[in-house]
């Protein structure tokens, strides 16, 4: 609704994707934009890494991904309510949990052939995480 609002619906797709499945890529191919808000950690870690391991073969020569939500980083949670939400994800589901970004995501991506290209903090303990191809 927001591309046809921005008359880019001639350009931008959305498309809802099972990243668990093992074709969820098919057919898929140049795309300028990855974003994925809010799902790494309310996911198997089975997703992140489905998701990081496609998104170099995924995306265009300038194309990014882009991640949203809450991370830890270096092993330390970035405030005690995300660290509250942890604990209530992992208790929901043992899959799920919030994501180290040293340690956990950066390294799939440096494995993909992706590196970090910038880091926003954003409102309530959040990151907004951009990558590009190596």
């Amino acid at each position: 609704a927001w591309a046809e609002h921005a008359g880019v619906s001639d350009r931008m797709r959305v498309l809802d994707l099972i990243l668990l499945q093992s074709d969820w890529h098919d057919g898929l191919g140049g795309i300028d934009l990855i974003y994925c808000s809010n799902v790494i950690h309310i996911a198997p870690i089975g997703v992140l890494n489905a998701l990081m391991t496609s998104a170099p073969d995924l995306l265009s020569d300038t194309g990014r991904l882009a991640l949203y939500g809450p991370f830890m980083r270096d092993g330390e949670h970035m405030a005690p309510s995300n660290e509250a939400f942890d604990q209530s994800l992992k208790s929901r589901n043992p899959d799920w949990g919030v994501r180290d970004l040293e340690r956990d995501v950066v390294p799939l991506a440096e494995r993909s052939r992706m590196k970090i290209a910038d880091i926003t903090e954003m409102p309530a303990n959040n990151l907004f995480v951009v990558f590009e191809r190596n």
